[in-house]
């Protein structure tokens, strides 16, 4: 069974009794009137313990779906110059860190699939349950940064998610990091730790991708392009609770024994709200991972 037609399974959700209702839904996760969570295990790892990773990961969207709590910082400096010999130099970064929990709560696996890379994709139905004595928490960040001086530029990101599941004390963590030098994405389960190599993954194409979709890879399996695409949709995303602060100033360089006036200025913006993050719809082309995101403040 090819990917083409798991996704097709999972996304057209095509379950007995709910065609009508399929065919009328805005988003392909939607069924019976809840959203699903999709969860992706690493690639490569045995079936139990993928099934496990997928699983806890779907619970982590779910409590994203439904609220995360924000704090972000994003600051640019940028110098304009007119003369021929010179250029326009800019630095920027932007750091956020999420939380979000659940409890008390019961799901459903509506969908599973195993690939051929030994990946396993839930879906899952998820419900309130005050009878369940249960818990998950999700904390994440990302950094990015920007640098173009004298013609040069660098360009680096990290990223974190951190996944607590309470009722049985169990600890998932996956950390992207990429520099000018290296590239590094580390999953850990507890204290055990695995290190994901880029591989030629591919993947069928599937479904139509528009103008407003975010993309990744697949050279790193499925996962890291469901959370990167999630974490680009956040670092985007524009809320009216933002403080924005500018500043100039005239500064004064020499250059090969000219001198000129440059105009320094800062951009500075600062975040700290409460949204919920809501997957709209995937699709694949090229080996690339397409996903729509809806970021709605509370």
């Amino acid at each position: 069974m090819r990917l083409l037609l798991v996704i097709l399974t999972l996304l057209s959700l095509d379950f007995k009794g709910d065609a009508e209702d399929n065919k009328s839904s805005v988003s392909p996760f939607l069924y019976n009137g809840n959203y699903l969570c999709l969860g992706i295990s690493d690639p490569n790892r045995d079936s139990e313990k993928a099934f496990d990773q997928a699983v806890k990961r779907a619970l982590a969207f779910y409590a994203i779906s439904q609220q995360v709590e924000i704090s972000s910082l994003y600051e640019l400096y940028y110098m304009n110059a007119n003369a021929a010999y010179s250029v326009d130099n800019q630095k920027s970064h932007w750091m956020a860190e999420l939380s979000s929990s659940i409890s008390g709560y019961s799901y459903n696996v509506k969908a599973e699939y195993r690939t051929k890379y030994n990946e396993t994709i839930v879906l899952l139905e998820i419900e309130n349950d005050e009878e369940q004595n249960n818990a998950i928490s999700v904390s994440s960040s990302f950094m990015y940064y920007f640098e173009s001086i004298n013609g040069k530029t660098e360009y680096g990101e990290k990223q974190v998610v951190n996944i607590l599941s309470h009722d049985d004390i169990n600890i998932l963590e996956w950390v992207s990091v990429i520099d000018k030098t290296t590239t590094s994405k580390l999953s850990y389960n507890n204290k055990s730790k695995t290190k994901i190599k880029p591989y030629d993954y591919y993947y069928e194409d599937y479904g139509i991708v528009t103008d407003d979709m975010l993309f990744s890879d697949n050279k790193y399996g499925l996962w890291n392009s469901y959370v990167d695409t999630f974490f680009q949709a956040i670092s985007v995303f524009e809320s009216n609770n933002s403080l924005i602060k500018s500043t100039n100033r005239q500064v004064t360089n020499e250059i090969n024994g000219n001198y000129e006036d440059k105009s320094q200025d800062m951009i500075r913006s600062v975040m700290k709200t409460q949204v919920s993050c809501i997957l709209v719809n995937i699709s694949l082309k090229n080996n690339k991972f397409y996903a729509s995101w809806n970021v709605k403040e509370k």
